[in-house]
């Protein structure tokens, strides 16, 4: 049987067969979340930091795709680690061979790109808080840095007193500056 494809490869084709007829190319694709205003980022996070991506790299772990992306800190607002320290992220997703995994909602980190990375220390690694809403882009180029909302991929929400669901806005709904930012975090620390 060594030219059938795996249960898992069989499965991902299937579903990307199906996805594909069933969905219109047009159409938004978000996964649903609760929005996480700054002060639940600061608290729910073990490192707070501003880091440049320096390389990335997709893998199997058991059944799924991870990327696992190399950071170099430029400044910590909250944590153990220390300027110039290269800290490893994990997210969900990536591609290893001709065969992708992408999670909608998941932090996009791009090569060479600044982020303000609100993380979590989980399983021994570390993983953005609320996935795309604690990574926020960070742009550089006018008087002062920039941070950029987060959330991309996401449609955030919250529940009512009814307990009703409705749209909500996330931490960073307009751009920012990073010293700002820093400053309130670290006052929420």
């Amino acid at each position: 049987m060594a030219g059938l494809p795996s249960p898992l490869v069989a499965s991902c084709a299937l579903l990307l067969v199906l996805g594909g007829a069933l969905v219109s190319p047009g159409t938004a694709r978000a996964t649903l979340a609760e929005a996480l205003d700054l002060e639940t980022l600061v608290e729910r996070s073990d490192d707070i930091v501003v880091a440049r991506v320096l390389s990335k790299s997709s893998r199997w772990q058991g059944e799924r795709i991870v990327t696992d992306v190399v950071l170099e800190v430029s400044e910590v607002a909250k944590g153990e680690v220390s300027e110039g320290q290269r800290v490893e992220v994990l997210l969900l997703g990536g591609a290893v061979g001709e065969l992708g995994m992408r999670v909608s909602g998941e932090a996009g980190l791009e090569l060479g790109h600044e982020y303000v990375l609100f993380l979590r220390r989980w399983n021994g690694t570390r993983r953005p808080v609320g996935m795309a809403q604690g990574a926020l882009p960070v742009q550089r180029g006018g008087a002062e840095p920039l941070v950029q909302p987060g959330g991309a991929g996401l449609s955030l929400v919250r529940r009512g007193s009814t307990g009703a669901l409705s749209h909500a806005e996330p931490a960073v709904s307009q751009p920012r500056p990073l010293a700002d930012l820093l400053s309130a975090i670290r006052a929420l620390r």
